[in-house]
């Protein structure tokens, strides 16, 4: 059985390739859309975070496990707040990944400057060895 993480769309995750060969023969339609598509954009269906963790949890292949990924969106209220909530948890519970998604997609990079710096004072104390401190984005 495949344990399933939540937002799978932004967490590392197995993929079965009889399991999606299987999905394709039942909804050939969707597989085609999606391989049209040049890029994701919003209203977009996406195959592999969407329909493949339904079919494996509805099939009973898989199941929602709480996962140790965690998932930040630059464009949400609670940023800064999620950023704090990761850096104060307990140092028992070890992440396995984390994304965080640029949800600015219409701000100027002058717009973008307080979000820069929390993000890069968040690489510098998660990720030291990393970091240099020249976290940008692109507008």
């Amino acid at each position: 059985m495949i344990q399933i993480l939540p937002a799978p769309g932004h967490a590392p995750m197995p993929v079965i390739k009889h399991t999606m060969i299987e999905m394709e023969q039942v909804c050939p339609e969707l597989f085609r859309h999606s391989r049209l598509e040049r890029f994701r954009c919003r209203g977009s269906f996406s195959v592999l975070s969407d329909l493949y963790y339904r079919w494996m949890i509805a099939t009973g292949r898989g199941r929602r496990v709480l996962g140790r990924s965690v998932y930040f969106e630059t464009g949400s209220p609670d940023f800064e707040s999620s950023l704090h909530a990761f850096e104060n948890r307990p140092q028992n519970s070890p992440i396995l990944s984390f994304c965080i998604n640029d949800t600015h997609d219409n701000r100027t990079s002058e717009e973008m400057l307080p979000v820069t710096a929390l993000m890069q004072k968040f690489f510098v104390a998660n990720l030291p060895a990393i970091a240099s401190g020249d976290v940008g984005f692109m507008a």
